[in-house]
């Protein structure tokens, strides 16, 4: 997964390095939307989470007991093009 996100579509990834808190990652993602990725230090509980990230918040709520367990936290940055022809 790391080499994966780490060697595609660079311009479409944000990451924070140990993060303290949701907060300090939320600040740099901003209002983008994406797929929320955590990779977790070595000795944790988890190796590592995916959920999706609306905008203002990681969907769930689960990532946010965990980030700072996280040696890495990635947003993938979905594709916010405007479909056309789209009914609503």
């Amino acid at each position: 997964m790391h080499f994966c996100l780490t060697t595609y579509n660079k311009d479409k990834i944000i990451s924070v390095q140990n993060s303290k808190s949701i907060e300090q990652g939320v600040s740099k993602f901003g209002n983008r939307r994406g797929t929320f990725i955590m990779i977790s230090k070595e000795g944790v509980s988890y190796s590592r989470h995916v959920s999706i990230y609306n905008g203002k918040e990681v969907v769930g709520g689960n990532s946010n007991m965990h980030v700072s367990q996280a040696k890495v936290v990635y947003l993938y940055v979905a594709d916010e093009t405007k479909k056309k022809g789209r009914k609503q």
